[in-house]
């Protein structure tokens, strides 16, 4: 059997679509296609775009077609990009202003050099 080895699952496993047409599913837009739709993808993997979603977006979207790699949906409902579970507080935040990252504060003068 062979195997493939980015989704640690038999090859012919992966030729299943794991979504439906019609059926809702969450996605995380982390990029943008060249046809302007953002590029999510479900919690197992399956690359699905949706039009009118930006990138670092995740959103509860609704299949409306169906290719062998890939999925195209609607957008339904736009949900936080953090969940509540794994928020947390920090001393940086300020009341109109968004939480920091942990990503290093690249070209600061404190970092400038990134080392």
């Amino acid at each position: 059997m062979e195997w493939c080895n980015h989704y640690s699952l038999p090859i012919r496993e992966l030729k299943q679509q794991p979504v439906t047409i019609g059926e809702e599913v969450i996605v995380t837009v982390t990029d943008i296609h060249e046809s302007g739709a953002g590029v999510g993808h479900t919690e197992d993997g399956f690359v699905v775009f949706v039009d009118g979603v930006l990138p670092d977006a995740r959103s509860l979207v609704k299949i409306t077609s169906l290719k062998a790699n890939h999925a195209r949906a609607d957008e339904i409902e736009r949900l936080p990009l953090i969940e509540e579970d794994e928020e947390s507080t920090s001393s940086e935040e300020l009341p109109g202003k968004p939480l920091r990252t942990s990503r290093p504060n690249l070209g600061s003068r404190e970092d400038f050099w990134g080392s």
